[in-house]
């Protein structure tokens, strides 16, 4: 059996910043696509843990990803403020960077 990750990670840029690299194990989930209708479908469960992102701190896709998510009806959402520049900064690797 499939082990089910803990919590869903959702980069909510567009596609083509999330194919220029992403967190491991992200979703992309952009903001202006259809979001509500697509979270729906990627995370089904509403208890599940989400944690979204963007690029930065100065970026406001993900405080307002957050807050649609919570509206709702999600019940465990978390802003990774720092976004894809922090997880750099911070030494780590990003995937889909060749």
């Amino acid at each position: 059996m499939a082990r089910q990750p803990r919590l869903n990670l959702l980069e909510v840029l567009d596609s083509e910043h999330y194919d220029e690299g992403h967190l491991p194990g992200a979703i992309c989930l952009p903001l202006a696509d259809n979001f509500e209708t697509k979270a729906e479908q990627v995370v089904p469960n509403q208890s599940k843990t989400v944690v979204v992102y963007c690029q930065n701190a100065d970026c406001d896709a993900s405080p307002i990803a957050a807050k649609r998510l919570e509206a709702m009806g999600y019940e465990n959402v978390y802003d990774y403020e720092g976004g894809k520049d922090d997880w750099v900064e911070a030494g780590l690797d990003l995937h889909g960077v060749f």
